[in-house]
């Protein structure tokens, strides 16, 4: 399917619109935008996606192909049944007013698609995705009622008529690259922290809340917006990739053993004892020195701060459980060893001699780092902590 589909269920569709005011129409003089709800009914029966770049050719491609977890996403979501979603933006090359009034002060048109006219999904061709494959599966198992539920929920829509005989590529992705390109997302700490539905995202949310680190709360050394101010260490993306490596489960395993309870709490006991332990040995101190508003003056040469580290010491984490486990006893006392280490300059020789960090050969003169940690070293960084802290090593360090 090209920018030339049209009605897949070979008939007219009417919606009621808001008229809409678009800076789009500022280089497309032409264009007119509209604001309304679309069934899911009918956006499944009227409106298609565009074919995947197996089938048509990549510069013929308006969007992005979709990929299979990414529509896996939206058909988790939707069966949830708690779904709440932004705009579809839908195009079209003509639309037919058939009535128009003034409602609250602004102008509303009835509006017809007719069914040969030529339409795009330039922004929701997951969700439509999603949507029209959990519909199929519940009517293919005879749950008529649930399928008929979903197809009633609305999307809002905002309906873009380019009033040309065909449909404008250059409108569409340009549309698209306004959406993914020039308006950044929210970062992945920030929706983790926000979502409150999850029981992984309630279960790191509980975790640096009711845990406390140096004598601060763990949240205080975090950075939930993914931007990190004076005095936090690791984004929240960050830590929770920590803690997926120190019980070496996924998201989506760990999301799922959460929704039990008893697990839920168990697993927050262990690392609400754990994780304090091993991170009051870390000189977290030094990121609450200096001007609080060049946080990243102190930040930059500390090795614990860096991501590679963190996700090292969960392999450290995850050998010291496993070996808990094995003995039957849990002694934190272990970890303090951690505190003797240059964790704070990781340009000490103790990290190039380790082969952890190394010079910077490649730095433009006068400007750039001295030296740089060696890239994906996370397990040698464990390696060598474990052997430090005389840790017998994970399974995964081992290999």
């Amino acid at each position: 399917m090209k920018n030339d589909m049209t009605s897949p269920a070979n008939a007219d569709l009417t919606l009621p619109l808001f008229v809409a005011n678009e800076g789009l129409t500022n280089a497309y003089p032409d264009v007119e935008v509209f604001e309304g709800i679309i069934t899911t009914k009918d956006l499944i029966s009227h409106f298609a996606v565009e074919a995947n770049s197996n089938e048509l050719e990549e510069r013929e491609k308006m969007q992005r192909d979709v990929d299979a977890s990414r529509v896996k996403g939206h058909r988790e979501y939707v069966k949830e049944g708690e779904t709440v979603y932004p705009n579809i933006t839908l195009v079209v090359n003509r639309l037919d007013s058939l009535e128009k009034i003034v409602f609250g002060g602004r102008e509303m048109v009835l509006a017809k698609i007719d069914k040969c006219s030529m339409r795009f999904i330039c922004d929701g061709q997951g969700r439509y995705s999603g949507n029209k494959y959990v519909i199929d599966e519940l009517r293919e198992a005879g749950y008529i009622e649930g399928a008929e539920k979903i197809e009633n929920q609305t999307f809002g829509v905002k309906l873009i008529v380019t009033n040309t005989d065909v449909i404008d590529k250059a409108i569409i992705r340009g549309v698209f690259s306004s959406y993914h390109l020039f308006l950044k997302k929210p970062t992945t700490s920030l929706s983790m922290y926000f979502d409150g539905k999850s029981p992984y995202s309630n279960f790191m949310r509980n975790l640096i809340e009711t845990t406390t680190v140096l004598d601060r709360p763990l949240e205080s050394w975090i950075s939930l917006n993914g931007n990190l101010k004076y005095g936090q260490a690791w984004t929240l993306f960050q830590f929770s990739q920590f803690v997926h490596t120190c019980l070496n489960k996924s998201k989506s395993a760990l999301n799922n053993d959460l929704k039990l309870e008893s697990t839920f709490n168990e697993t927050l006991a262990v690392m609400q004892k754990i994780i304090p332990t091993v991170l009051s040995n870390l000189p977290l101190d030094v990121l609450l020195v200096g001007d609080k508003e060049k946080p990243n003056v102190v930040h930059k040469p500390t090795l614990f701060g860096k991501a590679l580290f963190l996700s090292g010491l969960g392999y450290v984490v995850r050998s010291f459980i496993d070996r808990s486990i094995a003995g039957g006893t849990l002694d934190l006392s272990k970890f303090d060893k951690l505190s003797a280490m240059p964790l704070a300059d990781f340009s000490d020789q103790h990290w190039i001699d380790a082969k952890i960090t190394e010079e910077n050969t490649v730095k433009k003169k006068g400007s750039g780092a001295e030296y740089i940690i060696v890239k994906r070293c996370e397990r040698r960084i464990a390696s060598h902590i474990c052997e430090r802290l005389d840790i017998y090593p994970c399974s995964d360090l081992r290999a």
